[in-house]
Parts: C-alpha cells; sequence; structure tokens
C-alpha cells in the first residue's frame, strides 16, 4: 500500500467513523480506529529506519475494518427471523475477525498488557489465578485468555463464534508458547455444553452487548461459575453507559 492508497483508504473510513454516536459503541469504535493509528505513528517514529508503509498499512487495514463493523453495528441488533439471525450472526462474526486479526504482534503485546494491568488493578495477580481453571467468554484473538494464562491459570477455555479469531489466537499461544489455552468454536450466549460451576474465574469482556440475546448470556456465564468464584462483566451501551 502506498500514499496514495492510504490516503483514499482513511478518505473513505474518515465519514463512517465520524458518523457514530459520541458514547457508547460508537465512542469505543472511534477510540480502537484512534489508538491503532497512534500506536503505528508511534512505532514509526520510534523506528526511523523501518518502512513507514508496512506499519501505516496494518494500521489501515484495522481501521478500514472497524469502520466496516461498525456501519452495521445497528443491522446486528436489530431482531430478526432466526435463519437471518444465523446469517447476520455469521457476518458479524466474520467482520470482527477481520478488525481483530490485523494487529500486528506489538500491538497485541502492548493489550495484553494493558490488560494484565487491569487485572493486577482490581486484585487478580499471579496469586490469584495460579491452578485456576477460567472461561474468557467472547474471547475474540484472547488477549483476555492469553493474561490469564500468563499470570498461572491451569486451564482457560477461550470461546468466540470466529474460527479465524480463534485461528489467530492458536498462532499467538505458539508465539508465546503457551498451552494451557484451550480454544472453543462456541455462540457464548449458549454455554450448555459446559457444567454448572465449571469454571474459577469467568470473564465477559466487553461481549454480550454484540448479541442478541444478552441477558441469556450474562446468565449462562454467571451459571458456570462455581459457588465462591469470580465473575467479570464489562458492558457498555447507549448513553456512555459502562
Amino acid at each position: 500500500m502506498d500514499a496514495q492508497s492510504i490516503d483514499k483508504s482513511l478518505d473513505d473510513c474518515l465519514p463512517i467513523l465520524s458518523a457514530l454516536p459520541l458514547e457508547g459503541g460508537g465512542a469505543f469504535a472511534r477510540v480502537e480506529a484512534a489508538l491503532d493509528m497512534l500506536l503505528a505513528l508511534d512505532r514509526i517514529l520510534r523506528n526511523p529506519n523501518e518502512d513507514p508503509f508496512v506499519t501505516l498499512t496494518g494500521a489501515v487495514t484495522r481501521v478500514a475494518a472497524i469502520a466496516e463493523a461498525a456501519r452495521i453495528r445497528a443491522r446486528e441488533m436489530m431482531p430478526s427471523d432466526p435463519k437471518a439471525s444465523a446469517e447476520d450472526r455469521q457476518s458479524v462474526a466474520e467482520l470482527y475477525a477481520r478488525a481483530w486479526t490485523t494487529y500486528s504482534e506489538s500491538t497485541y503485546d502492548h493489550s495484553v498488557g494493558l490488560i494484565e494491568q487491569r487485572l493486577r488493578a482490581n486484585g487478580f495477580d499471579e496469586a490469584f489465578f495460579r491452578g485456576k481453571v477460567c472461561l474468557d467468554g467472547g474471547c475474540g484473538t484472547g488477549r483476555f485468555a492469553i493474561a490469564m494464562a500468563k499470570a498461572g491459570a491451569r486451564k482457560v477455555v477461550a470461546a468466540d463464534v470466529s474460527e479465524a479469531s480463534l485461528a489467530y489466537l492458536g498462532r499467538t499461544m505458539k508465539r508465546y508458547g503457551i498451552d494451557t489455552v484451550e480454544p472453543v468454536c462456541q455462540d457464548v450466549t449458549d454455554l450448555s455444553r459446559f457444567d454448572t460451576g465449571s469454571f474459577d474465574f469467568v470473564a465477559s469482556n466487553g461481549v454480550l452487548h454484540h448479541t442478541q440475546a444478552p441477558e441469556r448470556g450474562i446468565l449462562e456465564h454467571f451459571r458456570v461459575t462455581k459457588p465462591g468464584g469470580k465473575y467479570w462483566l464489562y458492558l457498555y451501551g447507549a448513553g456512555g453507559i459502562y
């Protein structure tokens, strides 16, 4: 991708991102897109001998995927017949996979580090995770799962509907030398394959509000959490409510 192609791609993306609301999911998409570009520019400034277009191409490709995913967000959340719901779910899975699997290794590692900081700030450190069985519901490319595995979890089930995202996670596990994460292709609003009370720690980090059955998903995650276990639930919604 040359400078002209990068300019055109950004020109196509910016109107879509600019039209998004300033709160809730719109704010999230805007921040994610801006963060990718800032991290790319930071890398370029720190590595003046590298080809800047390689870094910019990755960032712009991901921003374009975020913009496309955001454009269909309203359709994703609309009620529809079961056949349409299945088609929409697959379409959304593919779009989010495209958005999340264009990470550079450095950007991915940085985001894992941010999750590790959040966990430690909330009292979930290596001493907490050591030996525990955990679930990352709606794992995407598995940043949360990787963070838990690094902290010493005995096993982490990483569930997501996107096979592309899980394949990315599989490659990342090899890069990290981690074999305690089990990727599972699974709709996280139906966890019936798992017994009640199966997990010491269950995480649903910014996922269930994207589904057509968030309440069912919340209850399912709670069901598979052991009595006395911990359930990490993060949601956002219209009006900037987190």
